[in-house]
């Protein structure tokens, strides 16, 4: 698991989660999305949502309108934790 610090509240990345959903499948995030390598930098930012959604890139590839998983739009508590 991976926390990243936010004004709105803490967001923990579940890997095991999210591979378990991709049913295994890396490459449905690597390397398209993220660099598979546990010494490259997640390239997180605070405010990313627009950025990455408009993009695809990060985690807009799939939790952006019509992605695979959830809009971030009206969703904050999914994710942030206070």
């Amino acid at each position: 698991k991976v926390v990243f610090q936010a004004k709105m509240g803490n967001v923990t990345f579940d890997h095991a989660a999210h591979l378990a959903r991709a049913k295994g499948d890396c490459k449905t995030c690597h390397d398209n999305l993220f660099p598979q390598s546990s010494t490259a930098p997640i390239n997180f930012k605070a405010n990313m949502h627009k950025t990455a959604e408009a993009a695809k890139t990060s985690c807009g590839g799939c939790h952006a309108a019509g992605g695979t998983a959830f809009e971030t739009k009206a969703n904050c508590a999914k994710c942030h934790v206070k």
